[in-house]
């Protein structure tokens, strides 16, 4: 509020601060230890009765399978233990929640919770109405699975949560889920440095994709797209914190907005292997002839999750099919096909890919493919079915195995991607954002995936090898992957032939006797050159595919064999006029087809004409031949438009 000023109030302002500390509020509630939202790498413990008894045990409601315990247990019984959630961003935590062990009576009778918010300094929670500032205590359980909620006295801003058992019956078991408010994302914000890029966007969500900015003497400026390809992108994201590059570019798009600021960047020439964007060749800062409509976006290729998975193939396209990857402590590693790996635990992987469908074989020779250079994080992987990840399948602890080269797991899905395709499998945006790019029928963003396959193909150094390795594979006659391959590349083809053959293949497999029957009868008339029954085939093709200029001969045919004079002398008529140029006859002919299709501005139009040169309108003839001069003229003015925007962009 100004209190006084010179001459007229007027001024230009910026603020600075910290924050945000209260965005993305949601209603208090299950922060996703029960869900998985947070995953096995955020559970650790002050020790571990064994690894089947491990701190990722310790989720509220959590049962017993095969080895693996139904509850965190630790190795010794003592004041010293306590079990720790890494929320992975700040929280306003509310209550706590607790359960015993599963299977056996072991559960924490009473405990105290500690708050952090760097990991390193730990604050306990206090009371206030009872014992005021000295560590409240919390009542646990009394039984094995009755669930007990207890409300913190004040709520706590938390990234790290601690519970620290008290006292206990038979040995400190329990699991757990944490409830509250956030993400708070309260984390102070670094001033920007010079040559600091970001991706803005007014629109989407995701951070990885948005308008290409550069800091650059206190300010940021846009970065023009006259030269910007592929490489300068990559370097983009590498920089801002996409390590896998992009996945393609994007000039002005409208979600992304305009800038307000200077242009700082034009006629950027990265290789590709640069840190930071400006470390590659571009023209002087500040020069440049862009307009707003010019400013480079980018789009980049997502950083896989903990629990991730993948296909890799030497057939980049066909996304259903390749050697079985998991991704776990910041790597990816193979999954080892032991005799236990089942068609179950293949179906769990390819659903958790975005095949709904389920697993159509496993493939047990992968030369294919490659054995891949990770290590083994999975064997005796013993999937039911109903998984919703391979991760949380019984198998042995992660990375403890004995697996060799040649064991590595490969898989087909059935079918297409479709349903709901989550981030789980593609990594590419998160679950809303795919779910509401399916619904809007977001072209973008279904393009992008296809150009993420094809990037894949270009910048896989194993393809050419991968290659190699299938061609062998077709020298050695494997029948069944071959005729796999042929059935879908001619899907991918859309070979009409070869798809007609399959679906009589299958037909004769599934009995269908309509079909059967149908085939039959084409067949002896082919046989026997049944000229009827021949012709009616060809008819019904025409039919279904709209092939208009067959039906018009097929109509005329009719005409002349039932000697319809009335439609024989209009065609005779019409083909006279268009070889004669007959311009009254083709008008009247236009003019009944609109009567025909009732084209009602056609019709009007017409009629308007026709009472005004019946009743010599001057006014309206005048109108209507100015319209028509003015017509011309902006299609004139158009095509030197056109004309002038090509000069420009060359």
């Amino acid at each position: 509020m100004p209190v006084s000023w010179l001459g007229h109030i007027s001024l230009r302002m910026e603020i600075y601060g910290e924050g945000p500390v209260t965005a993305n509020l949601n209603d208090p509630g299950p922060l996703g230890l029960e869900s998985y939202v947070i995953p096995d790498s955020s559970l650790t413990a002050s020790s571990e009765y064994s690894a089947d008894h491990g701190a990722k045990r310790g989720r509220l409601n959590l049962a017993r399978v095969g080895n693996l315990r139904g509850a965190w247990s630790a190795l010794t019984n003592n004041a010293n233990q306590w079990i720790q959630v890494d929320l992975l961003d700040l929280y306003r935590v509310i209550s706590v929640a607790t359960q015993g062990r599963e299977e056996y009576s072991q559960w924490v009778t009473s405990y105290k919770l500690a708050c952090s918010t760097d990991g390193t300094i730990f604050h306990t929670v206090q009371g206030i109405s009872t014992n005021p500032g000295a560590d409240r205590i919390f009542t646990g359980n009394v039984d094995r699975n009755t669930i007990v909620t207890n409300t913190l006295p004040v709520p706590q801003i938390c990234r790290y949560v601690r519970l620290m058992p008290v006292s206990w019956l038979g040995h400190i078991s329990l699991r757990m889920e944490i409830y509250g408010e956030g993400p708070l994302t309260a984390a102070p914000q670094a001033a920007p440095q010079e040559n600091d890029i970001r991706l803005v966007s007014t629109q989407t969500t995701t951070t990885r994709a948005g308008r290409v900015e550069v800091f650059h003497e206190g300010r940021w400026g846009s970065v023009c797209n006259y030269g910007f390809g592929m490489e300068d992108a990559t370097v983009v994201c590498r920089q801002w914190g996409y390590p896998r590059g992009a996945i393609t570019v994007r000039y002005f798009e409208e979600r992304y907005g305009h800038s307000n600021g200077p242009w700082v960047l034009s006629s950027v020439k990265c290789t590709g292997t640069e840190a930071k964007l400006t470390d590659c060749p571009a023209g002087p800062w500040g020069y440049t002839r862009c307009s707003r409509n010019r400013e480079a976006g980018v789009m980049c290729k997502a950083n896989p999750k903990e629990n991730d998975i993948r296909l890799m193939s030497a057939f980049p396209t066909l996304t259903r099919l390749g050697r079985l990857e998991v991704y776990h402590e910041g790597t990816w590693g193979n999954v080892c096909n032991q005799d236990d790996f089942d068609l179950q635990s293949a179906s769990v992987a390819c659903k958790q890919w975005g095949f709904r469908y389920g697993a159509y074989a496993i493939i047990q020779s992968l030369g294919r493919y490659g054995s891949g250079s990770g290590r083994f994080w999975l064997s005796t992987v013993r999937c039911v079915g109903t998984e919703a990840k391979l991760a949380d399948c019984p198998a042995d602890p992660w990375g403890q195995n004995q697996c060799s080269r040649d064991q590595t797991t490969g898989i087909i899905c059935r079918g297409d991607r479709g349903g709901q395709v989550t981030s789980r499998g593609l990594y590419n945006m998160t679950e809303e954002e795919e779910e509401e790019a399916y619904a809007e029928k977001d072209e973008d963003f279904l393009q992008y995936l296809k150009e993420e396959e094809e990037a894949y193909a270009e910048k896989d150094e194993d393809f050419l090898q991968n290659l190699k390795e299938e061609e062998e594979a077709y020298a050695e006659k494997d029948e069944d992957f071959l005729q796999y391959l042929k059935e879908e590349e001619a899907y991918a083809e859309k070979d009409e032939d070869f798809l007609q053959n399959l679906k009589e293949e299958e037909a004769y497999a599934e009995k269908d006797e309509d079909f059967l029957q149908n085939l039959k009868e084409e067949e002896e008339a082919y046989a026997e050159k049944d000229e009827d029954f021949l012709q009616y085939l060809k008819e019904e093709e025409a039919y279904a595919e709209k092939d208009e200029d067959f039906l018009q001969n097929l109509k005329e045919e009719e005409a002349y064999a039932e000697k319809d004079e009335d439609f024989l002398q209009n065609l005779k008529e019409e083909e006279e006029a268009y070889a004669e140029k007959d311009e009254d006859f083709l008008q009247n002919l236009k003019e009944e087809e609109a009567y025909a299709e009732k084209d009602e501005d056609f019709l009007q139009n017409l009629k308007e004409e026709e009472e005004a040169y019946a009743e010599k309108d001057e006014d309206f003839l005048q109108n209507l031949k100015e319209e028509e001069e003015a017509y011309q003229e902006k299609k004139e003015l158009e095509l030197v438009a056109e004309i002038l925007a090509q000069l420009e962009d060359n």
